[in-house]
């Protein structure tokens, strides 16, 4: 049976290199769930505000990455009419997320099915992390009342 010479000193490091590696996925995983709820909790800001017609909060709280693209006035004119075709927003659940990590910072997506009072869509919300503050980046949202008129 052949050995290495530094078989034992591996042995010996691999608890500590477990250690480690334990230790950064606890970190990692620590920051995914709290950039998740910041932007749970974002969205729920975002319908308040949907609901009551305040396209100029929505637009005044989202990134720059959101703003630099698109005027003011483009950005209401979209969302007045997904607020005139759907109605207000009265509930939904989360179908999927994600959360990508660069460095240049951190964002996420979620996607939910939501339910309107004129019917049902499927939104999507990108938020950049910045801070303790999740920033609209993009919205989209998608219904089958869209492909009826």
């Amino acid at each position: 049976m052949l050995h290495h010479p530094n078989a034992k000193s591996r042995m010996k490091s691999m608890p500590r290199f477990i250690f480690f590696l334990g230790l950064l996925f606890s970190l990692v995983s620590c920051g995914v769930s709290k950039n998740k709820k910041l932007s749970s909790d974002a969205v729920e800001v975002f319908h308040e505000h949907f609901n009551h017609s305040e396209f100029t909060k929505i637009y005044n709280s989202s990134s720059t990455e959101l703003t630099d693209t698109e005027t003011e006035m483009k950005f209401e004119k979209v969302m007045v009419f997904f607020r005139n075709k759907l109605g207000s927003f009265q509930g939904g659940a989360q179908k999927s997320w994600s959360v990508n990590k660069t460095t240049s910072g951190d964002s996420v997506k979620l996607t939910l099915s939501s339910h309107f009072e004129h019917g049902d869509g499927v939104e999507n919300f990108v938020f950049v992390i910045s801070g303790e503050t999740a920033e609209l980046k993009s919205y989209s949202v998608t219904s089958p009342i869209f492909k009826l008129q």
